[in-house]
């Protein structure tokens, strides 16, 4: 199922209240990087939710009052956002257990746990967490990074099969056509953007440099 279909958001949203209610029976599943990166974009869409339909309305308001509320729904947005990043997380270790993860599995959960990570860590202000994500990506899965741990494809071609062929080549995609490596680079400079306006010290300034 195509990512960002009703269905698979739906579905992702379902793993979330399942995962919640197994934490508050102090059960700990066993899943594979792909369930957890399901559950964590779970998170993630609940987060996106209450961020944009109900915390940047209220903060835009004229009305005083609406504007009152406002912090009280980032904190509901950031709880999801939180656990979101706790998931990711769980996925990336999961994707790089090779025994339990193949590798076609690994080239296309693990890059989207970082970014969808780095998206979250934006939403919830940690601008300098948020390049930490998108830069641990980039260190990983950029041409040039991922040689060092993909199987060389003279002595392993049959590690190269069709389907990680065409994840690898989804991700080298320019940013015009979601190429995530790229758009990677492009938030990075963002959240910069972003950490500088809060802290305006000569420090946070030179860290685009």
């Amino acid at each position: 199922e195509k990512s960002g279909s009703i269905w698979s958001n739906s579905f992702s949203r379902a793993m979330a209240d399942v995962l919640l209610e197994a934490r508050g029976k102090k059960v700990r599943p066993h899943l594979t990087a792909q369930e957890w990166y399901d559950a964590a974009r779970g998170f993630h869409l609940m987060g996106r939710y209450i961020y944009n339909q109900h915390y940047e309305k209220l903060f835009r308001s004229t009305d005083p009052k609406e504007r009152e509320q406002a912090p009280a729904k980032f904190e509901e947005a950031y709880k999801e956002y939180s656990n979101a990043v706790d998931y990711y997380r769980r996925a990336i270790a999961e994707a790089r257990q090779s025994d339990r993860t193949d590798l076609a599995t690994r080239l296309d959960v693990e890059p989207k746990a970082w970014f969808e990570m780095g998206l979250s860590y934006m939403k919830m202000k940690h601008d300098y967490e948020a390049i930490i994500a998108y830069k641990a990506m980039r260190d990983s899965f950029l041409p040039d990074s991922r040689i060092k741990w993909l199987p060389d494809p003279k002595k392993e071609p049959k590690a190269y099969t069709k389907q990680v062929n065409a994840v690898l080549k989804t991700l080298d995609l320019p940013k015009e056509k979601e190429g995530m490596v790229a758009k990677s680079g492009i938030n990075i400079l963002i959240a910069l953007d972003a950490n500088e306006k809060v802290h305006k010290d000569p420090w946070n300034s030179g860290l685009k440099s």
